[in-house]
C-alpha cells in the first residue's frame, strides 16, 4: 500500500470534524410524561445553543466515519499488489554546443524514448548539468509532467563539467532506479569500452546510460571580442579574434551595426574574412569613430551554431580613482608617491581622504567609506635594524604581486608585525600583508611593513608596477557596476553604497530577477548569451553584455551520436522492462464506489431513523412507560 499524495492526510481531517458534529449538535432533554394537552399553558420555547455531550452511538454516525476514511483513501491514492513506481532520472548536457542544428531534438527524442520503454507509472527526475546543477523536474514528478519541462529547456550554458550533475543524480535515486546522461560528445575510447563491459567502471559515468546524439559539424564562431579606446583621440578599437572549425578555409561576412536604444540598428561596417581551416584564429583589428551606442558583430551567414556567431559590445564605464596620501611628509617623499601616483591613468588626486576611494595612511582611517583601499605604511618605530634581502617568499598569483619580481631589492621592515594574511615573506618578518575587508563593503587594507629611509623598493623597477597594480585593485572595488562585457558563466556585479532600493535585473528574454535590499554587493548569474540591464524602477543603472565565445564549446568535430549501456556497478541498475515487474494497482475506481454505496446507505438511515441498535424509534413505547407510571 502505498500514499502517493499528501491530500490524502489532509482529507484525514474530516473524521474528526464528522465527530465535533455529532458532539456539538442541539438536543432537548426527553421527559415522559403522560400526555401533552396537560403542559399546553405552561409549554416554552427550548433552550438554544449547544453543549458538548457524549455523541450517541448511531448508524449514522458510523456510517459517515467510514465515508471520510474513503475520502481520506481515495485521495491519497491507495494502490495494492506491487512496489512504489520507480524512477527515471535524466541529466541534460546544458551547455550551449547542444543548441547546434538538431542536437536538442534529438535529446528530447531521446528521453522519450527511455521514457517510454519504462512505462506510465513511471516517476522522472530531470537535471541540467551545470556548476551547480538545477534540478528542472522533480523529484519524482509524474510522466506527464516530462514533455512540458523538455519542451522549455533551451541549452545556453557555459562550458562545465558533468560529474556533479551525475553526483546529484545519483544522490536522487534509490535502487532499482535508472540514470541516463544525455549529452552530445560521448566520452573517450577507453571510458567508452569501460562503461560497456562489466569492468570497472569510470568515476564520471558510473551506473547511468550515456546517450550521444551529436554528430561532427563544420561551424564558425567569434571567440574574442574587446572595445578598447582608440588610439586616436575621438577613436576606438575592436580586437576580433575569429575561428572555423573546418577542413577547408571558409567565406564569411562580418557584419558590425549600432544598436540604438529604440531597438533599431544602424550598418556601421560590413567587411568579408577568409577564415583558415582546422580552428586557427584570424585575428582583426577595426578603427571606429567613438561611440556611446551598443555596437552588435556578428558572421552573417548562418552555420551549424547561432550562439556564438554574435557579440554584443559595450563601452566599459569610466572608472576614475579618487587617490589621498595622508602619510607624513617625509615618509611620502621617502615613497616617491607624488611622482608615483602621477604617472598613473584615470587617477584624481584629493586633499581630504575621507571622500577618496584609495588611501595611503601610516594607521587605519576611521569611520571606512564603503568599497575604499587604504595601503597602510606604519611609521618606523627602530624595532628590527636588521635589513632583509632576496629571495623574497611571495604568494603566487596574487593580483598585487603581478609581475612584481623584487630581484635585488633591500626591504628594511618598519615594525616586527603587522595584521593580515602575508603576501611577501622573508623568514619570520612579514613584509606585506593583505586584510580582507571583514564584509561586502567593508575597507580592504594592504599593510606595507617598509622603512624606505633602509631600503630600496621605492627606487626599484618593481615600485611603479606595485603601484599600478594597487591602482587596479583599487579600481576593481568602486562602486557601481562591474565589468561589462563579460563571458557566459561570468557572474554580473554591481556594488552600491548603502542598502536599500528596489533593483531588478532584466534578462535578453525579459525575464527578471530582484536584487538582495539589505546587500552592497549585487551578484547575479546570466544564464544565456545577451543583454542584461539593471533597473531601479524605469531608470538604467547599468548594462552588461554577455557571449558565448568558448572555443570548446564551438568546436563541433568531436561531437558524435552513440549509446553505452550503464556500466556494472553497485550503483542503481536501470528499470526491468514493461511486465516484468508487478506495478502498483490503484483502487480509485473500488475506493469511490464503496464511497457511493456508503453514503446511500447513512441517507437511507437518517430517512428511516434507524438507532445503533437497528429498531425504528418512536414515541409510542415511552408514552405507554409513562402512563402506566
Amino acid at each position: 500500500m502505498t500514499f502517493t499524495a499528501p491530500w490524502g492526510l489532509i482529507a484525514l481531517l474530516a473524521l474528526p470534524v464528522v465527530l465535533a458534529l455529532h458532539l456539538l449538535r442541539r438536543r432537548h432533554e426527553r421527559r415522559p410524561v403522560a400526555a401533552l394537552f396537560l403542559f399546553a399553558a405552561r409549554a416554552q420555547p427550548g433552550g438554544g445553543g449547544r453543549a458538548l455531550r457524549p455523541p450517541e452511538r448511531t448508524a449514522s454516525l458510523l456510517l459517515e466515519l467510514v465515508a471520510a476514511a474513503l475520502l481520506a483513501l481515495l485521495l491519497a491514492g491507495l494502490a495494492l499488489g506491487g512496489a512504489p513506481p520507480r524512477q527515471l532520472v535524466v541529466v541534460l548536457d546544458d551547455s550551449y554546443s547542444m543548441a547546434a542544428d538538431g542536437f536538442a531534438g534529438r535529446a528530447r527524442q531521446a528521453v522519450h524514448a527511455a521514457l517510454a520503454g519504462h512505462g506510465e507509472q513511471t516517476r522522472v527526475t530531470l537535471i541540467r548539468s551545470g556548476e551547480p546543477p538545477v534540478i528542472a523536474l522533480g523529484p519524482r514528478a509524474p510522466a506527464s509532467e516530462l514533455a512540458a519541462a523538455l519542451r522549455n529547456w533551451r541549452p545556453a550554458g557555459p562550458h562545465h563539467r558533468l560529474e556533479p550533475a551525475l553526483e546529484l543524480a545519483r544522490a536522487l535515486a534509490a535502487p532499482g532506479d535508472a540514470l541516463l546522461l544525455v549529452t552530445d560528445t560521448p566520452p573517450p575510447a577507453e571510458q567508452a569500452g569501460a562503461a560497456a563491459t562489466s569492468g570497472p567502471a569510470p568515476a564520471g559515468l558510473r551506473g547511468a546510460e550515456v546517450v550521444a546524439v551529436g554528430e561532427p559539424l563544420p561551424n564558425a564562431a567569434i571567440t574574442a571580442a574587446w572595445r578598447l579606446a582608440g588610439s586616436e583621440p575621438g577613436g576606438e578599437r575592436l580586437l576580433v579574434e575569429l575561428r572555423a572549425w573546418a577542413a577547408e578555409a571558409q567565406a564569411r561576412t562580418l557584419v558590425l551595426q549600432a544598436l540604438g536604444s529604440d531597438g533599431s540598428a544602424r550598418p556601421v561596417l560590413e567587411r568579408p574574412v577568409r577564415l583558415p581551416a582546422g580552428g586557427e584564429p584570424l585575428p582583426l583589428e577595426l578603427e571606429l569613430p567613438a561611440s556611446a551606442a551598443p555596437l552588435e558583430l556578428r558572421l552573417a551567414e548562418p552555420d551549424a551554431l547561432a550562439l556564438d556567431d554574435r557579440a554584443l559590445l559595450l563601452r566599459e564605464p569610466a572608472r576614475r580613482v579618487r587617490a589621498a596620501v595622508a602619510l607624513p611628509p617625509t615618509l611620502s617623499a621617502a615613497l616617491g608617491l607624488e611622482r608615483g601616483l602621477g604617472a598613473l591613468p584615470d587617477l584624481e588626486r584629493l586633499v581630504a581622504p575621507e571622500a577618496a576611494d584609495l588611501v595611503f595612511a601610516s594607521a587605519p582611517l576611521e569611520p571606512a567609506r564603503p568599497w575604499r583601499t587604504e595601503v597602510i605604511v606604519p611609521p618606523a618605530r627602530g624595532e628590527i635594524a636588521g635589513v632583509a634581502v632576496p629571495p623574497f617568499l611571495r604568494r603566487a598569483g596574487h593580483p598585487l604581486l603581478h609581475e612584481v619580481q623584487l630581484g635585488g631589492v633591500l626591504w628594511a621592515p618598519a615594525v616586527a608585525a603587522v595584521p593580515g594574511t602575508p603576501l611577501v615573506e622573508a623568514g619570520a618578518l612579514v613584509l606585506m600583508s593583505e586584510q580582507p575587508p571583514p564584509g561586502p563593503g567593508g575597507p580592504l587594507r594592504i599593510y606595507l611593513n617598509l622603512d624606505p629611509e633602509r631600503s630600496s623598493l621605492a627606487a626599484s623597477v618593481d615600485w611603479p608596477v606595485w603601484l599600478a597594480n594597487v591602482l587596479a585593485t583599487a579600481r576593481a572595488r568602486l562602486p557601481g557596476p562591474g565589468p561589462v562585457q563579460l563571458e557566459l558563466g561570468a557572474p554580473i556585479v554591481y556594488r552600491r553604497t548603502r542598502p536599500g532600493g528596489a533593483l531588478r535585473l532584466r534578462g535578453p528574454d525579459g525575464s527578471e530577477r530582484p536584487a538582495e535590499p539589505q546587500a552592497l554587493l549585487l551578484s547575479w548569474s546570466a544564464p544565456a548569451p545577451g543583454l542584461y540591464r539593471l533597473l531601479e524602477g524605469e531608470r538604467e543603472l547599468a548594462r552588461y553584455a554577455v557571449a558565448a565565445r568558448d572555443p570548446r564549446e564551438s568546436d563541433l568535430r568531436r561531437c558524435a551520436s552513440a549509446r553505452l549501456p550503464a556500466a556494472a556497478s553497485a550503483e542503481p541498475a536501470p528499470l526491468q522492462a514493461p511486465g516484468t515487474s508487478r506495478a502498483p494497482r490503484p483502487l480509485r475506481t473500488w475506493l469511490a464506489l464503496l464511497l457511493v454505496l456508503v453514503l446511500l446507505a447513512d441517507w437511507w438511515v437518517l430517512q428511516r431513523g434507524v438507532p445503533w441498535g437497528g429498531a425504528r424509534a418512536t414515541g409510542a413505547p415511552r408514552l405507554a412507560e409513562a402512563a402506566g407510571a
